[in-house]
């Protein structure tokens, strides 16, 4: 099992470079690279609908952090990672992943 990252990573997930710092630190490998492919997908997505730069960071930054989302995991303790984020001071995107858990992961992870 990974240690937790430390709470200057969280304090750095505000920003899409902050978030992908984190999720490397405390993603698997097979992990990160579903969370890198989530973040392709989200990349291409603000790319194409032409959102704000600071949306275009929220999403990104969510996207990286997928992982620690209640739908991104079956542990018992699932919203950790938006407490986190909260307690770092980024409510917005804890709250994005937050409600974000109800989508569907594929592979039934």
């Amino acid at each position: 099992m990974r240690p937790e990252p430390s709470p200057d990573l969280w304090t750095a997930a505000g920003t899409p470079v902050g978030a992908h710092a984190l999720a490397s630190a405390a993603c698997g490998p097979d992990e990160y690279a579903y969370v890198r492919g989530v973040a392709q997908q989200a990349a291409r997505l603000a790319r194409a609908t032409a959102l704000s730069r600071e949306a275009r960071a929220l999403v990104l930054a969510a996207a990286w952090l997928s992982w620690s989302g209640p739908g991104a995991t079956a542990r018992p303790r699932a919203l950790d990672g938006p407490r986190e984020l909260r307690r770092a001071g980024h409510d917005e995107l804890a709250r994005v992943l937050a409600w974000a858990g109800a989508a569907p992961r594929r592979g039934g992870g």
